[in-house]
Parts: C-alpha cells; structure tokens; sequence
C-alpha cells in the first residue's frame, strides 16, 4: 500500500461557536486504525474531551459529527452519520445515528468528522464547504419547522445541492430528546437536537464536489454492483420495499414481543389496522421515497384527504413509531399515527420517546395520578389519537404542565414530579425509553437492553438468534448463555455503527454486510491489511464498547443502573405469545458481566480487559477516580469503590 490515504479524508473540521472560528486539524492514523470510524470516532472523542460531569445543555459538552470507511461510496445507504455527545436527556453517552446525504456531503467537503464545542452568542448557522465555514445569522429561522428551515438555508446559500441538517422549534426550546433532522430523516436518540440547540445552530449546510478515493475502485464498485443486483432481486426486497420495517409488525405482534398498553399487555385486538393490507386499503399512499444512495426506497408519502387529520406529504412511520404511537397507546387509527409522527418530524423529537411518553401519560390519567388540569383540558384515554396528537404538541412546544415535564427528561422526569409508584410504569433505562420490543419474551435482548451504554436502545443490542434463529436457534425465554449472544448482537451492530451503514438494505439481505463480509468490503475501500483481520475489528468493537462504559462510569452510572422497570422484572406478561414471562436480571446480567469481562459484581471493566484492549490510559482514570480497583487491590476494595465513585 502506498502512503496514500484511502477511503478517509484524514481530516478533522473543529469549530468554536463561543468565538465563530474554525480549524482543520489531522485526524491521527492511530484513532482510524483503534476506532475505525462512525460510533468509534465519537466515543474515542467523547471520551477524550467532554470532561466528567460536563452539564449537557452547557458550552463544556461537545456535538461530535463522524463519518465512517464506506461513508460515501457506492454502499447503499452511504450517505448516513454519526453524532455523539453528553445527551441531555440521560446523562449518559450517546450515538445517534442518521440516514439522508448529509454524511456523504461532509465526506465530499473533505472531512471526516466535524466537531462543534462551545456555544454559539446568538443563533448561528453554519456553511460547510471544502474551504472551511462559513457564520450566517439565523435569528430569521426561529420558530420555522425542521423542512421549512433546511429550505430556507439552501434557498439563502444558493448551492446546487447543499444537504442540511436542522433543529426545528423543539430544539430551539431545549426539549430534552430533540432530535437532529435532514430530508425527513432523523439523529433521534438521546437529544443530540437538544445539545445544538443550546449551542444555538439552527442548522449545518455542507455542500462538497469531492470523491472518497478508494484503495481498488473497481472491485469494490463491482462487489457493490453485485451487492445491489442481488438484494433487488431478492425476497428481501419484495417484502420491505413497499412500507419499509412496517412489514416486521406482524412477527413481533405474533411473538407477544410488540408492547401493548405501555408494557401492560402483549396483545392489541386492534393490530390489523396497522398491517400492510389495512394500510393499502386507505389509499393514502401516493409515491415511494427514501435515502440517497440506497436501492430499497423503503419510505413512503401519504395523503390524507379528509378526516381530522386531513393533510398532505406524511412520510410513513417505521417500525418503532408504528408501535408506539400504535400499539402501545392502543391507537389503531393510521390516520392519526401518521399524524403525530409528522407533528415529531417537524418540531423534531424522537418518535420512540414521545409516543412512550404519551403512553406513560395516559396511564397515569387513567390511575387519576395527573389530570385535565396537567393536560391543557385534553381528556387523555387509550386509543384517542385526537387526544395523542394534542399532547404531542404540547410536549414538543411545551404548553402544558405535563408536556413541561416530559420535555424536560421523558418519562423519568415526569414520574419524579407524579410520584406515587409511577416509575414502576415509567419505561425507560438509564432515561431512555424503550423501543417496540419486550425484553420478557427476549432474555439475550433484556441483557442488551440493561447493560446499553444509551439506555433502551434497540439498535444496540438486536437479538437475531431470538427474533429469527440466525445465526443459531436459541430459546428466547431461556437464561442460559445469554450473555454470549447478546454480546455478540452488541459486536454486530458495530459493524454498521463504524461504517457507517444502513442495516436495512445491508444486513436481512440475501447479499449482506456481516463478520464475514465486512473485512473484505474495507479492504477494499481502506487498503488497510489490518482492518482484514476479523479478530482485530473485534478488539476495535470491544474497545469502543468499553470506552463508551467508562465515559458512564465516570459520569457516575454503575451496575444498579443495569437494570429495568419494576413492570418488567415482577409483572408477568398476562397475554399473547410471550404470557406467564418477566426478565430475569440474575443470572442473565451476571452471565453477561462474565462475558464481557467485567468484575461481576460491580459491572466495572477488569484492569486486565483494558490492558488487553489498549486502554490502559482509560484504566488509569478509573482507578485514579476510585472506581476501578488497582491490580494488587482485594475484591472488597474493589466493590467499595464502585459504590463510592466519589471517595
């Protein structure tokens, strides 16, 4: 290989909004080679310079924006990124991720990462372009909503194809899991929106004309050809096309996985008017869409052309918003789901988090724990999606008491102020709220689940040996050797993390991006004959989960935080196919610390895991912090200092 950088930029785009100046610094071979790209870069980052105890909402945290090896590239679903910080919303790390082409236009400008730290004195945004940036007022774009904004910017900017990630008013008003928008496409999770938002950037333009120059063009391009070729053509694709991860409804549904209720049940009588067919009988559909770059257009648009919830260009909601403003409220009215999803897309906030918000609302109505008094007079009941839509947007405009609550930290939040025993039903770990899937009926998935460095994140750990028996069939309701798989699921979804890619058209697909595949596909792209070797990739996916858990660590999360709601661990599912089951936290947690190689009593990395790893700068910090014990320390100074972060 020649001294040639491929299929990296090797630079790094930093800007200080607290003085409107900007830098371009190199992005160190050794961070591509430990790190790999996407969620690696904004762990290792994240990590590095957002120092212990950093107030999220302060000018101290940082918006870390990174792209991955295949960023760019004939991939499908290349045009995605990654975007890190302190959230807002749980205290803890995260990583959200992104589709679109905004990814691949940073990629074009020549950066692999852009990094945005302090704050900006009045509302800014930003043009990115491959000669730096550029400072614009947008105290003019206040109020407008996530599309109207990434319009307005282009419009003003006049480049032929500027792609531009917003906040929309949501944002503005530090909602705490606001997300970021581009081409209706969201970074949802955790609040990353919030954190722009208190760094006052209304919005990033990136406009590049570069291309990623790749170590074998041909065979990679061919490899990709063949890739798409395959994947069209296939089962696959037939399937999800139409309606995207909508499709998925009826299995989990069938499993008794697909929370009912807010996690009260396992089946909903009114589930068939969210299915595909029920859907095509509307006639709302009016044409497909979806992301750059990518063959499977899974999206849809849909009008509406009557009814209380009449209007035009409703993108369909995927999985997780079809549950839980479906399901999970018990509202069968497509119409309305449509809806609030569009209410989300627009002031822009997480779907996951709003309609769990909703549900766990509308539970305490029901208990009579809040009442019209909390909720602007909106009579919140089960399957009222009038009502779900007009505390939506109370929620994400914050013009109600309730709505105030849940902007401020979710369900964790709200259940502080309510009390009584409402976190018993306040679904949420480490502050996150779960997604469409209950981990009673998943135990590998319930390990992921409690010991994610996000907090209830699907997209950490995906149980496929539970869910589809690949790569092996395993007992879904069993506790035995579930820490092997769920970290196996946690290594796997790194793989997509760091490239960074879509695993919608690239991981069910019968051509796939896997353990297999992937030292291939960078080898390819990157020249690297280290990335070839599957056992170091491994090392770099267990590195990164590791860093992401010390950053919590020592933001003060520990093994009691690896855990679940009381509704969960004590209350058996009563009905479906999952009935008569809870999670079992022991022995499956225990299991899972002994895979990970984490001291199985306090969860805390061993110092010979961190050394294995190359860590032994991370080690070093714990252990100077009290809460990794030193090597010559006993096991009972081991779990003092886990209890006692601070001493």
């Amino acid at each position: 290989m020649s001294d040639r950088m491929y299929a990296y930029n090797g630079r790094i785009l930093r800007v200080d909004l607290s003085r409107c100046t900007w830098s371009v610094e190199t992005l160190p071979e050794a961070v591509i080679l430990d790190y790999l790209g996407g969620r690696g870069f904004t762990a290792k980052y994240c990590y590095d310079e957002i120092p212990p105890h950093t107030e999220p909402k302060g000018p101290g945290n940082k918006l870390i924006f990174a792209t991955g090896p295949l960023t760019g590239t004939r991939m499908p679903s290349s045009g995605r990124f990654a975007v890190g910080c302190r959230s807002p919303h749980t205290g803890a790390i995260i990583r959200s991720i992104c589709g679109g082409g905004w990814g691949a236009m940073l990629k074009a400008a020549g950066y692999d990462m852009l990094i945005l730290e302090g704050a900006a004195p009045e509302w800014t945004y930003l043009a990115v372009t491959d000669k730096g940036v550029a400072f614009h007022d947008a105290r003019h774009l206040l109020g407008k909503l996530t599309e109207e904004t990434e319009s307005a910017i282009a419009a003003e900017l006049g480049h032929p194809r500027p792609k531009v990630a917003s906040i929309g008013p949501a944002g503005e008003k530090l909602v705490s899991f606001a997300c970021i928008q581009t081409e209706r496409r969201s970074a949802a999770r955790g609040g990353v929106g919030c954190v722009m938002g208190s760094k006052k950037i209304k919005g990033i333009a990136v406009h590049g004309s570069g291309k990623v120059p790749l170590f074998d063009a041909e065979g990679f391009n061919r490899l990709m050809a063949e890739h798409i070729r395959t994947n069209f053509q296939g089962a696959y694709y037939n399937r999800f096309h139409h309606l995207g991860t909508t499709a998925g409804i009826p299995h989990k549904h069938a499993m008794g996985i697909h929370p009912v209720k807010n996690f009260q049940r396992g089946f909903f009588e009114g589930i068939a008017a969210l299915l595909p067919p029920a859907i095509d009988a509307t006639g709302y559909k009016v044409r497909d869409t979806g992301c750059w770059n990518c063959y499977m257009q899974c999206a849809s648009v849909f009008d509406v052309p009557d009814g209380p919830f009449r209007g035009k260009g409703y993108e369909n909601p995927e999985y997780e918003t079809m549950w839980s403003f479906g399901a999970n409220i018990m509202n069968s009215d497509f119409a309305g789901l449509l809806a609030a999803n569009k209410t989300c897309d627009d002031y822009g906030v997480d779907t996951i988090t709003a309609g769990v918000c909703v549900a766990f609302l509308m539970e305490c109505f029901e208990r009579g724990y809040i009442t019209r008094d909390d909720l602007d007079g909106v009579e919140l009941r089960w399957g009222d999606a009038q009502a779900v839509l007009a505390v939506t947007r109370q929620i994400v405009t914050r013009s109600s008491r309730a709505g105030n609550w849940i902007a401020d930290g979710g369900v964790r939040n709200a259940a502080r102020i309510i009390g009584r025993d409402s976190a018993d039903f306040a679904m949420h770990i480490k502050g996150l709220e779960f997604a469409a899937y209950d981990p009673r009926g998943l135990q590998a998935y319930g390990a992921g689940q409690a010991t994610s460095n996000m907090g209830a994140h699907h997209q950490i750990c995906y149980p496929m040996q539970e869910l589809f028996g690949v790569p092996e069939q395993v007992d879904r309701f069993s506790t035995a050797d579930k820490g092997r798989h769920a970290v196996w699921a946690n290594r796997y979804i790194m793989i997509f993390d760091c490239a960074v890619a879509c695993g919608f058209p690239n991981a069910f697909t019968e051509s796939r991006l896997d353990f297999e595949t992937f030292p291939h596909w960078l080898y390819l792209a990157t020249g690297r004959e280290a990335f070839r070797d599957p056992a170091r990739l491994e090392k770099i996916y267990d590195r990164i989960f590791n860093v992401e858990r010390a950053f919590n660590m020592r933001n003060g999360f520990s093994a009691a935080d690896d855990t679940m709601p009381k509704r969960l661990l004590e209350e058996a599912m009563p009905d479906g196919k999952s009935a008569g089951h809870v999670w079992h936290r022991e022995p499956t947690l225990r299991d899972y610390y002994r895979v990970r190689r984490w001291d199985e009593e306090t969860g805390v990395p061993t110092y010979e895991l961190l050394r294995d790893l190359n860590l032994e700068d991370v080690a070093a910090d714990l252990m100077r912090e009290g809460i990794l014990r030193r090597p010559q320390e006993g096991k009972e100074q081991a779990a003092a200092a886990a209890h006692n972060p601070s001493a």
